[in-house]
């Protein structure tokens, strides 16, 4: 897969899980991501949540998107932090069931992070033991 055709899988299955690490055990839970693009992928959290203080401790993680139809992507790579209020704003307008958590804390609560310059890998069954292909993002 080329990297244009990674970003197309991301963006149709959007929902993967999120491993990172809290004093040397893994953590992982899913997410919908809200978009991935040239400039990374774009997933939301809220700082009152665990995930929030792991990432800000450490921010290596690994993405992992699966279609269950045999193929799986793994990205790993550093979270980073945004600041980018029209970015927290178009997750909300996206996601109704955010605005009213959002009108009663406010913006501040929203945590939006970015996995720039991950490290791709695909898995199907016929690449199933064959030496990994890492695929720049």
């Amino acid at each position: 897969m080329t990297k244009a055709e990674i970003l197309k899988f991301i963006n149709t299955c959007k929902d993967c899980a999120v491993a990172t690490v809290e004093g040397h055990k893994p953590h992982v839970r899913f997410f919908t991501i809200h978009k991935a693009d040239e400039n990374g992928i774009f997933l939301q959290t809220w700082i009152l949540k665990d995930i929030y203080k792991q990432i800000e401790k450490n921010p290596e993680a690994e993405l992992c998107f699966a279609n269950f139809k045999g193929v799986q992507i793994r990205v790993s790579g550093k979270l980073e932090l945004v600041d980018d209020m029209a970015l927290k704003q178009e997750v909300v307008a996206e996601r109704k069931f955010m605005k009213p958590i959002v009108d009663e804390k406010g913006w501040g609560v929203v945590a939006m992070y970015r996995l720039k310059n991950g490290k791709a890998v695909v898995w199907t069954h016929e690449v199933n033991f064959a030496p990994k292909t890492y695929i720049e993002l």
